[in-house]
């Protein structure tokens, strides 16, 4: 058992080798641990998945299996959220992901990150952390926050690295249009990026996940 602060679920951890192949997973807004757990059985049996559960319970507000990274408010104009505790959450996601490499043994390489909404958020700040040895990542339906997309920063540490990004055209939470500046952004530095837009809503189509599938299996290396 890990001895950290965050809930988590994973697939056995027992058989770790020091460069298994290790998938994060940060739900999004509402959800938790169990939702993204699910795509496990699509990845290739060698990689080990942790399913991490957001910190702030949401039952106070009608969900009582909810949970958040960080608050948001739902205003007439859009979706605000607080700053300084959106730049916690990611201090403490990169804590988890730090401990858990250290508790594993782990070699540090190898190491992915997939995100929903408010979890693709997590996801894009791991890639852009100094500090975190991520390999590639997967983010999904996600927004920019001025936290995470630093323009005018030094990416040349990022040259090459994957990154699998997707939208929804019909997205009524988060709208197209944030995944269209998420890749214009990326498009302005080195990482490979695989953008893609689906006719779906906020959600994960079939055609989105048999995508993900193929650039897991390009990306992320059987241990």
């Amino acid at each position: 058992m890990l001895k950290v602060d965050l809930n988590y679920i994973s697939t056995s951890l027992e058989d770790i080798k020091a460069e298994t192949p290790i998938l994060f997973m940060f739900h999004g807004y509402g959800s938790n641990k169990d939702d993204l757990f699910g795509l496990t059985r699509f990845f290739d049996k060698d990689v080990a998945v942790i399913s991490v559960e957001a910190p702030i319970n949401l039952a106070n507000l009608g969900m009582p299996t909810g949970n958040a990274w960080f608050h948001l408010n739902f205003e007439a104009d859009g979706i605000s959220y607080d700053n300084d505790a959106a730049r916690e959450s990611f201090a403490v996601v990169r804590t988890f992901v730090d401990e858990t490499i250290k508790q594993l043994n782990h070699s540090g390489k190898n190491i992915y990150a997939l995100g929903f909404s408010q979890g693709s958020i997590l996801a894009h700040s791991l890639v852009m952390s100094e500090t975190c040895p991520l390999a590639g990542a997967i983010c999904l339906s996600g927004r920019m926050i001025d936290e995470v997309f630093i323009e005018n920063k030094d990416w040349s540490a990022l040259k090459d690295f994957p990154i699998y990004v997707s939208h929804g055209s019909f997205d009524e939470v988060i709208p197209i249009e944030s995944g269209t500046k998420i890749d214009k952004f990326y498009q302005n530095t080195p990482v490979n990026l695989d953008y893609n837009e689906y006719r779906m809503g906020h959600e994960i189509n079939q055609e989105c996940l048999n995508d993900i599938v193929q650039w897991a299996k390009k990306h992320i290396p059987s241990s």
